[in-house]
């Protein structure tokens, strides 16, 4: 990856393993993964905040080992997601209907961030689970 004026700290190259609407995910070492904001869209600093805060409590979140409001280097998770589990039989259709709403459950007994930890005021980022 190249960096530059408002591009962030990352300076290597890796591959794109993932690409969404306005991110682009890249794929540096065995265990960490940076994922850039495209367009100055998000604030990936205060996704950071957010994502410390449910990690360890009753949320599953990959950990941060630094962010930038338009970059994020996340801990690298492994294993398939949902649509790849699924045709090849590691995910039956009952269990994974039961996911999104099991794991919206629990992502609601998170108890809030207190003022310390909550992204600043003036963040224009929204956390939905």
């Amino acid at each position: 990856m190249r960096a530059g004026p408002g591009r962030g700290p990352f300076t290597q190259t890796g591959s794109l393993p993932g690409s969404g609407r306005t991110a682009d995910v890249y794929e540096i070492d065995g265990a960490w993964v940076p994922r850039r904001y495209r367009d100055g869209w998000g604030d990936a600093a205060a996704e950071a905040v957010v994502m410390d805060h449910v990690r360890g409590r009753v949320c599953p979140a990959p950990g941060v080992r630094t962010a930038t409001r338009g970059d994020l280097v996340m801990e690298k998770l492994s294993g398939p997601a949902r649509p790849e589990a699924m045709p090849h039989g590691r995910l039956g259709p009952q269990e994974a209907g039961e996911l999104p709403p099991g794991r919206c459950a629990t992502c609601m007994r998170c108890p809030p961030a207190t003022r310390r930890t909550r992204p600043s005021a003036s963040s224009t980022s929204t956390c939905t689970h």
